[in-house]
């Protein structure tokens, strides 16, 4: 019978974590796709009279952030990876048998990892029906790619990241108390950037980096909460501002 103590589930989960990521650059490789690409990021601009803009530069960063490429690439893992993905998927079901399932957003449907992105969308997973399929489309694989995706080269992975991604597959499975981040941009409020991040119990108040910036720009305005209307909203809305996923770090929010 398989052990299922936390350092043989961790142990299976790093070893999961570097079979995909060779299977994924092998993948890249025989389609003759690098591992990275320059791809455009826009950012706000800001002169002393008060106007401001946006202006673009290019920035290296993984292919597996490319829709277009996944969509030719899907599915990124070999079958025995695949397989690897499907026992340890099983194996962590089993053993968080008490705290899983737990609430998800509707994307766990499909994944670049195990199938085409071109086959349309599957029905949502049942953990009462198949615990291990559940586990694999709502928490490890979405992990796995959330962990890629951090990695510069996935022709280069070291054991660090290996060891992030199994650790927090097990923290999230065996959480009691998972939260989420609501993140609300506010306009009219100014900070010393100086001073770094206002925080008070689960709330925290930053500036903007000028590319998060230009992520809530349309057109030549931005769509920012102004303070006065935001202070106005109910406490519930207010409380649910920066309540996050403490765990589930790879479900961040845009």
């Amino acid at each position: 019978m398989t052990d299922r103590s936390g350092e043989d589930v961790r142990g299976q989960l790093i070893q999961l974590f570097t079979r995909a990521a060779a299977s994924v650059a092998a993948r890249l490789d025989a389609l003759g796709l690098s591992a990275t690409t320059e791809q455009p990021r826009p950012f706000v601009t800001r002169n002393e009279s008060g106007g401001s803009g946006t202006n673009c530069r290019y920035e290296a960063c993984s292919n597996l952030t490319d829709v277009g490429l996944l969509m030719r690439a899907s599915p990124l893992l070999d079958e025995q990876a695949i397989e690897s993905l499907h026992q340890c998927s099983a194996i962590v079901a089993d053993k968080h048998a008490e705290t899983l399932p737990y609430g998800f957003y509707p994307g766990a449907l499909s994944s670049p990892l195990t199938e085409s992105l071109n086959a349309g969308r599957r029905e949502p997973p049942d953990f009462s029906r198949d615990p291990a399929d559940w586990t694999s489309r709502v928490l490890v694989q979405p992990a796995l790619l959330y962990h890629l995706n951090s990695v510069f080269d996935v022709h280069a992975v070291g054991t660090a990241i290996a060891e992030a991604f199994a650790e927090d597959v097990e923290r999230v499975a065996g959480s009691e108390s998972l939260s989420f981040l609501i993140c609300v941009p506010l306009s009219a409020t100014n900070l010393d950037p100086a001073s770094g991040p206002v925080t008070c119990g689960d709330y925290e108040l930053r500036l903007l980096s000028e590319t998060e910036q230009a992520d809530w720009w349309v057109g030549s305005s931005e769509v920012l909460w102004r303070s006065r209307r935001f202070l106005r909203r109910s406490e519930l809305g207010a409380r649910a501002i920066t309540r996050f996923i403490h765990a589930v770090t790879w479900q961040t929010c845009s």
